[in-house]
C-alpha cells in the first residue's frame, strides 16, 4: 500500500509546484494578449484618423497621411483588421481616382492594392480594377491669363466625352506649340483623341507628344495627360489673322 501513497504524494507535490507555473504562463499569455489587443486598437485609431486626412485640401497633408498609412502597415501587418480596411479602402481608391495632385494619386493607388492583399484574394481582384479602371485626367496648362476663357469652353467639351479636367493652371512658360502629352504608350489613343477634339475647337496647332521614361512610374497615374497651350493658341480668329499679316 506505500507505493499508492507515493504516487499520490508525488502527484501531489508535482500539482503543487505546476499550478503557480500554469497561472504565471497564463497570466503572462494574457497580459500579451491583451497588450496586442491594446496595440491593434491604437494602429486602428492612427489608421482612421489618417484616412480623415486624405480628405484634406493641402497636397503635403494628403501626402503625409498616405505615407503613414503605408508605415502603419508595413510595421503592424497583422493588427489592421477586414472592419478596418473596409473603411480605408473607399477612400483610397477614391483618391487614386479623383486627387488632382498626380503622385498622390498613385501613391494611393498603390497602397489601395497593398491594403487589399493582405483580405481575401476577391476583395484584391475587386481593388484592382477599380484602381486601374481610372479616368483619364487632363492637366491644362495655358500661358495668360486671356486664355483661360477659351480654355475654360474647351475643358467642358473634353469633360463631356469622358475626360476629367481639375483646373486650369497658368504658367509662364509653353511651348512653340500646343501639346498634348502623354507618358505611357497605351494613353496614346486618348491623347489623339483629345488633338481631334482641339483640332475642331480651332486650335491648329494642337499636337500629341509622348514624353518618354514614366512607364513604370509610381509617381505618376496611369491616363495622366497635360495640355500645354503655346502662347498663340485661344486667340480670337480676328486676332490670329492680324498676327498672320504683320509677319
Amino acid at each position: 500500500m506505500a507505493e499508492p501513497r507515493d504516487g499520490w504524494a508525488k502527484l501531489d507535490i508535482l500539482a503543487k509546484v505546476l499550478t503557480p507555473v500554469i497561472i504565471f504562463g497564463l497570466g503572462t499569455w494574457y497580459n500579451v494578449n491583451q497588450g496586442k489587443q491594446a496595440e491593434a486598437q491604437k494602429v486602428s485609431d492612427r489608421i482612421v484618423s489618417l484616412v480623415k486626412s486624405l480628405s484634406s485640401d493641402k497636397v503635403q497633408e494628403r501626402k503625409a497621411a498616405l505615407a503613414l498609412i503605408q508605415y502603419e502597415k508595413s510595421k503592424h501587418p497583422n493588427d489592421v483588421p477586414d472592419e478596418l480596411i473596409a473603411i480605408a479602402l473607399p477612400v483610397l481608391i477614391e483618391t487614386a481616382r479623383n486627387d488632382p495632385n498626380p503622385e498622390v494619386a498613385q501613391e494611393a493607388n498603390q497602397i489601395a492594392k497593398d491594403v487589399s492583399q493582405s483580405a481575401d484574394k476577391t476583395l484584391a481582384a475587386s481593388v484592382q480594377r477599380q484602381v486601374d479602371t481610372i479616368q483619364p485626367r487632363v492637366y491644362v496648362h495655358i500661358r495668360n491669363e486671356n486664355q483661360r476663357g477659351p480654355a475654360k469652353q474647351i475643358e467642358q467639351k473634353l469633360e463631356a466625352i469622358g475626360f476629367n479636367v481639375p483646373g486650369i493652371q497658368r504658367l509662364d512658360a509653353a511651348p512653340s506649340n500646343t501639346e498634348m502629352r502623354y507618358f505611357r504608350q497605351d494613353d496614346k489613343q486618348d491623347a489623339e483623341k483629345m488633338i481631334s477634339l482641339l483640332q475642331e475647337q480651332g486650335v491648329i496647332d494642337a499636337q500629341a507628344k509622348y514624353v518618354p521614361g514614366n512607364e513604370n512610374s509610381r509617381a505618376m497615374r496611369p491616363k495622366h495627360f497635360e495640355l500645354w497651350f503655346s502662347a498663340n493658341s485661344l486667340r480670337p480668329s480676328a486676332e490670329a489673322t492680324s498676327q498672320q499679316q504683320a509677319r
